[in-house]
């Protein structure tokens, strides 16, 4: 009798190394978006909504769990392990944490080869006490048959990271404003 062993309790999951990228990835990889939005939150909040790894699940589809793996205060250099559908493993590196202006993170390693690299960007640009606009740019690059409808998946990016900044500004409307 086979027992089947749930890939998200798996511990011992093998990971593959991601190619190093910097910032210049998100102007030349293949697969690459950016999404802008007036947010009614301040950067305060979004930023509270950023350091907490429960919120990101509540925003972000794709995402069942997010993890610090280095000590608070998160800053440039901080890493964190993130698990996706079907169990995927992410690990990442934060080449920026500007509190209420920039975050950026890159995939140093996953559990699945398909991701060759993968690297995004959050600017904030305040816009009074309660509002900001908020880019999001990601660039990735996919291997084997994913790789293969890259084009596709890039054309599919936009609208869909739209969709997940009208989430993130629900969820960041949570978080109290800042005393001030």
């Amino acid at each position: 009798m086979w027992t089947r062993v749930s890939r998200s309790n798996y511990t011992e999951m093998r990971m593959h190394e991601c190619r190093f990228v910097d910032e210049s990835f998100l102007a030349s990889a293949r697969t690459r978006a950016c999404a802008v939005r007036d947010l009614s939150v301040s950067p305060a909040q979004l930023f509270a909504c950023f350091e907490d790894n429960a919120s990101w699940s509540q925003w972000v589809p794709v995402i069942r769990n997010a993890t610090w793996t280095s000590p608070l205060p998160v800053m440039q250099g901080s890493t964190r392990t993130v698990e996706i559908v079907s169990g995927v493993r992410l690990d990442e590196v934060f080449w920026a944490w500007q509190p209420q202006r920039r975050i950026g993170f890159r995939v140093t390693a996953a559990s699945t080869r398909m991701i060759a690299a993968l690297l995004e960007c959050f600017d904030v640009t305040p816009l009074g006490t309660q509002r900001c606009t908020l880019r999001w740019r990601m660039a990735a690059e996919l291997r084997g048959s994913v790789g293969l409808i890259e084009p596709g998946i890039r054309y599919a990016l936009a609208p869909s990271m739209q969709r997940m900044m009208a989430r993130l500004e629900r969820v960041a409307a949570l978080y109290p404003l800042a005393a001030g």
